[in-house]
């Protein structure tokens, strides 16, 4: 019977995928479930021949296998001495994943790491779109906190 290797990798992803969210769900009650569930998409996307996706795969520690989410059990550091990059620090075995951060170079903008600030905040200059502002300070275009509002008059906390 011929195998339709597309199909399977297809089918490789969404387990991929199911597993990793699965593994999210399960990691306050039980680190070593979640820890289970990584080791299967690990193999499943070995066995398929499929790449876990980046996104996905930045989060897992190569030390000891565990899901990396930053207030539990991992540290979240920002270095910007010699070339800026983000540092995250397993809690449980104390392996050290660092990620450049995007800078402008000789070979052109770099892509931004998931752990950067998704704002955009750090490294703008001042000024702009009072929208933007607005966003920096947690407070949305539409939400209650601005009924009443001049445009460019922020409310305060």
């Amino acid at each position: 019977m011929k195998r339709h290797k597309a199909v399977e990798r297809d089918i490789a992803r969404e387990r991929i995928e199911i597993l990793f969210r699965l593994a999210r769900e399960a990691f306050r009650e039980d680190r070593e479930l979640s820890k289970r569930y990584l080791a299967l998409a690990k193999r499943i996307g070995m066995r398929a021949r499929v790449q876990i996706p980046r996104e996905l795969k930045l989060f897992v520690c190569k030390g000891c296998g565990s899901l990396l989410i930053p207030p539990e059990n991992c540290r979240v550091r920002v270095r910007s001495d010699g070339s800026p990059r983000v540092v995250l620090t397993c809690l449980d075995c104390g392996r050290v994943k660092r990620f450049p951060m995007g800078r402008k170079g000789a070979m052109g903008p770099r892509e931004r790491s998931p752990t950067a600030d998704p704002s955009g905040y750090y490294g703008r200059s001042e000024g702009g779109d009072p929208d933007q502002e607005r966003m920096r300070n947690n407070i949305y275009v539409g939400s209650p906190a601005l009924e009443g509002k001049e445009e460019g008059e922020l409310p305060t906390k």
